[in-house]
């Protein structure tokens, strides 16, 4: 038997010599790096903890008239386990409200305080209320609330 001849890809065995085609340098480097860049980003949305909270949860405290009272309402609201303790649900919560009724985020301050009254008014209409203090308010309404608790929470805590 002659050990030159070409093979075509098997052994003298009737087997496979390699396991599959070939992947380049090239091919496996940017598939690695696609893969790092896919594993990277759930880990920057969902990592990051109250103390980092992002432009969004600013942007939407800021169209508060009562800051300090909706904090009270959202610590309330915390304590009695209706909301979590979690900046990113939040911001999450709002920002999903306020889409459904046109917002995207760089909006003026006007047009964010136009969409998130039209959500609050969604939200009674489709009677999704949350109860706090003897206070009924929108999910929406609540969700702005928690916000400013945990917002004001992590200056006290920095400051204390």
């Amino acid at each position: 038997m002659n050990h030159d001849d070409h093979h075509d890809g098997e052994n003298d065995h009737g087997h496979e010599t390699h396991h599959g085609p070939a992947v380049s340098r090239r091919t496996l480097v940017i598939l690695g790096g696609t893969a790092l860049l896919a594993a990277a980003i759930p880990g920057v949305l969902f990592t990051k903890g109250p103390a980092g909270s992002g432009v969004a949860a600013e942007e939407f405290l800021s169209l508060l008239a009562d800051r300090e009272s909706a904090a009270y309402l959202g610590r309330r609201f915390i304590a009695e386990g209706g909301a979590p303790e979690s900046v990113i649900v939040h911001e999450k919560r709002l920002a999903d409200a306020l889409r459904a009724e046109g917002w995207s985020p760089g909006m003026s301050a006007e047009e964010t305080h136009r969409a998130l009254a039209a959500a609050v008014r969604a939200d009674y209409a489709q009677a999704r209320t949350v109860s706090i203090a003897e206070w009924h308010l929108s999910q929406t309404e609540g969700s702005l609330c928690a916000l400013a608790a945990i917002m004001s929470s992590d200056g006290n805590e920095a400051h204390g």
